[in-house]
């Protein structure tokens, strides 16, 4: 069992940066520490010396560091009294931790969350919903491909924790060696919420229709004696046949990780699509309507096209709904 994410020691390190996000940020994870008993931790990174280099070139590097170690002080004073401030508005959930550090976010942020024990690092996204890409540097893309813990980020126009019933988590499974850690720890994560549904999503990239048209081309051929014939061909349901083989793999993954879930009020759905990756998501999601994504980073590309695996990232961004990127397990464990 993944540690930080034990029943009663859930913690969300939620990445602050005190713009227009924070808002939206704040009232989702406080939201969502509300519904899950989670505790928050608030951490803000004051950039590096290397964002004051302008002091070098207008008052010349003689007197460069002096004046960006004065700058980057003051920073530093009135980033704790705007973090001070953003606590005290945080009602009803007990102790709130906070942290402030210097150095570069992404990296400060993950390496935090590990020496704090935290089980979701939450941070905000700004979407470019021309291209549905992170705008200009991201600090939640460099989470999502780097950080050791789960990264939860939070697009600007998140839809609201369900305020009643219970959370609806999504993971999308394509069943690969690769995926296997990633499910566990979407398992676990479920586990630690508690009270959520757990959809376990593959999508085959084969429409229904091209496997009935194969059983019938395969069915005329025997028929014409071209092939011998087979009774379980000629009378089998190819997308039924399909879903049960799905389904078995899929059941073959759970080990004893269902009857966890089970002890935990947690309820297992399969869900099984045919065709387009990306179409057959939208469908999912419109379907299940989840309140959570979660993904594998295992084939996450830092590269254009930016997908996990054929799942474009447009896919995942697109849905105004959080999304979660697991690490592999052995990322996490140390």
């Amino acid at each position: 069992m993944f540690e930080s994410f034990k029943k009663g020691h859930l913690k969300f390190l939620v990445g602050v940066c005190f713009d227009d996000r924070n808002e939206k940020l704040l009232s989702y994870a406080m939201k969502l520490a509300e519904k899950t008993g989670a505790k928050l931790r608030l951490t803000h990174v004051v950039g590096p010396g290397t964002e004051f280099s302008w002091v070098s070139s207008v008052y010349g590097g003689s007197v460069y560091q002096p004046l960006a170690k004065e700058i980057q002080e003051q920073t530093f004073k009135e980033s704790y009294e705007r973090l001070m401030e953003l606590h005290s508005k945080i009602k009803g959930l007990g102790e709130v931790e906070t942290n402030i550090s210097m150095g570069t976010p992404p990296e400060v942020l993950s390496a935090d969350a590990v020496a704090s024990g935290a089980s979701l690092i939450l941070v905000g996204t700004r979407i470019n919903r021309a291209k549905f890409l992170p705008k200009g540097f991201s600090t939640s893309l460099s989470l999502m491909t780097h950080a050791s813990r789960p990264v939860m980020t939070v697009p600007d126009d998140v839809r609201s924790v369900r305020e009643s019933g219970n959370l609806k988590v999504l993971y999308a499974d394509d069943l690969t060696d690769h995926s296997r850690d990633a499910l566990t720890v979407g398992f676990e994560m479920a586990y630690g919420l508690e009270n959520t549904d757990f959809y376990h999503l593959h999508i085959c990239e084969v429409e229904e229709e091209d496997l009935k048209e194969t059983q019938e081309k395969m069915s005329e051929m025997m028929v014409m004696e071209r092939i011998p014939y087979d009774e379980h061909i000629s009378k089998s349901d190819p997308v039924g046949k399909a879903r049960t083989k799905i389904k078995e793999k899929m059941n073959l993954r759970l080990g004893g990780v269902k009857f966890l879930l089970q002890a935990a009020s947690c309820s297992y759905i399969q869900k099984i699509y045919f065709g387009d990756v990306q179409e057959q998501l939208h469908k999912a999601v419109e379907e299940i309507d989840p309140d959570i994504l979660v993904f594998g980073k295992h084939s996450f590309l830092h590269r254009k096209p930016f997908g996990i695996g054929k799942l474009p990232f447009s896919a995942m961004l697109s849905q105004n709904r959080t999304i979660v990127i697991a690490p592999g397990k052995k990322a996490i464990v140390g």
